[in-house]
């Protein structure tokens, strides 16, 4: 005699899949048909429910490759692409029981990636696991491209910081510069104006002199010795040795006072083009000789 304890359905199936599944058998599923509840080996409902499905992927494998499809085609490669779309099948497949499938020596799965489309024949039972799978993928490249933009934003500002700094760095370093050149053009114009003092006071001193001389021709040399009608009356001429000395000190005054004169013009040139940059009517090249 047997004694069996009463259970549930469900408990029973399932004590049976777990003892079958771990002698290795093909183990028993449970499915509903058009409200009739139908129990089988897992083989035989995979075999009725076997479909090709196809899926758009393509967001997955230019997430993979880090190019999209229309920039690979442009430069006419898709080595990177078929890659990537390996990449995508072999990750897919081995998180939708992975032994099940021909490429890894199944016999109940087949798939392949065929340009931004995967193709895959499969159980109903894998085709959802192959969308729980999808959906997985698409939400963590989904944080991968926020990582990506918030990276990318933080380095837009961190650039745009650089080239803000880099802008202030160059503004200081123009202001400094700027200040050096005014005070450089201060301390010119400081030059320039005792510059043009001392030859103010030189051009002074020239043009004394240069009136001290004429001043003595004034006293030696009066009008009236030469126009008086009686100058050979009322003159007493000194004596020759004296009229010797007289026409040597006057000539040697005449030598100086050209000097003076021409001194006095180079002085006059100069204050001019410092005070004004040029000589009248002179370029300021020609000028500067």
């Amino acid at each position: 005699d047997i004694d069996a304890d009463r259970l549930p359905a469900r408990h029973v199936l399932r004590i049976l899949a777990e003892r079958m599944d771990a002698a290795g058998q093909d183990p028993v599923a449970v499915g509903t048909t058009d409200g009739l509840i139908e129990i089988s080996n897992r083989s035989h409902f995979d075999a009725r429910t076997a479909t090709l499905v196809s899926y758009d992927v393509r967001d997955l494998i230019e997430l993979k490759s880090g190019f999209s499809a229309d920039t690979l085609a442009a430069r006419g490669e898709d080595g990177e692409w078929t890659s990537a779309g390996r990449d995508l099948f072999i990750t897919i497949a081995s998180l939708s029981d992975r032994h099940i499938w021909d490429e890894f020596g199944g016999d109940t799965v087949s798939g392949m990636v065929s340009g931004a489309t995967l193709l895959v024949e499969a159980p109903a039972r894998v085709h959802d696991r192959i969308g729980e799978v999808l959906d997985i993928l698409r939400a963590d490249a989904g944080r991968t491209r926020e990582l990506a933009q918030a990276e990318r934003e933080a380095q837009a500002r961190h650039q745009a910081e650089g080239m803000e700094r880099r802008r202030l760095e160059n503004e200081r370093d123009r202001a400094e510069i700027e200040a050096v050149h005014a005070h450089q053009r201060e301390l010119g114009e400081i030059r320039r104006q005792d510059h043009i003092a001392a030859l103010e006071e030189e051009f002074e001193r020239l043009t004394q002199g240069i009136l001290k001389i004429q001043r003595w021709y004034a006293e030696v040399y009066q009008p009236s010795d030469i126009l008086s009608p009686y100058r050979d009356v009322d003159k007493k001429y000194p004596p020759a040795e004296e009229i010797a000395r007289l026409n040597a000190e006057r000539n040697e005054r005449q030598i100086r006072e050209k000097d003076l004169q021409i001194f006095r013009d180079s002085v006059r040139e100069r204050l001019i083009v410092l005070k004004y940059g040029e000589l009248p009517g002179v370029p300021e090249a020609e000028a500067s000789r």
